[in-house]
């Protein structure tokens, strides 16, 4: 069977200044700067075998809450953000803070404070209401902001959409919001809508797009809770071709190449690591 690897996958942010490549880089010159003394709160960028490797590789310690980072320790800020209250309480516990938020985010940050500071409403489309680029966000003004999912677009009542802007989460699926915010302007033909989605995550929707074409199945490999991953596998599925998801090859299914399966296509969410996709690809190859 032939194997395609897609033209773009995986890390986000190849120069090592942006995205998932950024944040990384970041995480390991505070770690060989500050040898075990170095915290997360949750998973820099949403893959576990991105934090396994942090924490085995590098001694950086993962953990729950701020309460459990010591005075004077360093902070490394995940890539999603964090809310200004985390911020404040680091600050307090004198950590040395190494900011690896995406820029992306950081501009949605900026973008919404300024929108709420000239009287704007906010409607804030994620891919989860918990998600933490969402709450990292959002949190950045303390009223003036709803946020929806995709889903509850359509039930959306806006008294005021002259004074309204849509703003989205920078790793939703471009097809999807591109579907749902034509109806919703057509509903409110006032209403703003800047769609923030990140250009590393479109070239990603664009890629799979491209590679369904020449192949009779795709595969995904990223995170079951990585928001870019899974708008992948939507937009992969919308191409009529069979479509799954695997974090790791050992998820492989077999059964899901029949005779008529005679070439695959892989692709990399933005957060998956480039030696989980080759093994997959080497997996893959054997079939």
């Amino acid at each position: 069977m032939q194997v395609k690897l897609a033209t773009v996958s995986g890390f986000c942010g190849d120069d090592g200044k942006f995205g998932v490549s950024g944040a990384i880089r970041l995480a390991q010159e505070a770690a060989l700067s500050n040898p075990g003394k170095v915290y997360l709160i949750g998973e820099l960028v949403h893959n576990e075998h991105v934090t396994n490797w942090l924490k085995k590789s590098y001694q950086i310690k993962v953990v729950s809450s701020l309460k459990k980072v010591p005075a004077k320790a360093t902070l490394v800020i995940k890539a999603h953000g964090a809310p200004p209250a985390l911020y404040q309480e680091a600050v307090k516990k004198n950590l040395n803070i190494i900011d690896a938020t995406c820029p992306m985010v950081k501009a949605a940050q900026t973008i919404l404070k300024q929108l709420i500071d000239h009287g704007k409403k906010v409607i804030y489309v994620a891919s989860s209401k918990d998600h933490d680029e969402a709450v990292s966000v959002t949190s950045q003004v303390e009223h003036g902001v709803k946020i929806v999912t995709l889903s509850g677009i359509d039930d959306l009542i806006i008294k005021k959409p002259a004074d309204t802007v849509v703003l989205t989460q920078t790793t939703l699926s471009m097809l999807e919001t591109k579907e749902k915010f034509e109806h919703l302007q057509k509903k409110y033909p006032l209403l703003t809508i800047r769609p923030h989605l990140c250009q590393a995550t479109t070239q990603r929707q664009q890629a799979v797009l491209s590679l369904a074409q020449e192949v009779d199945l795709l595969i995904v490999v990223g995170a079951p809770h990585s928001s870019n991953s899974q708008r992948l596998l939507e937009v992969a599925r919308s191409s009529q071709k069979p479509s799954y998801a695997v974090n790791e090859a050992s998820e492989i299914d077999h059964s899901w190449f029949d005779p008529s399966i005679l070439s695959v296509g892989v692709i990399a969410g933005a957060s998956t690591p480039a030696w989980i996709t080759q093994a997959v690809v080497k997996h893959l190859e054997t079939l």
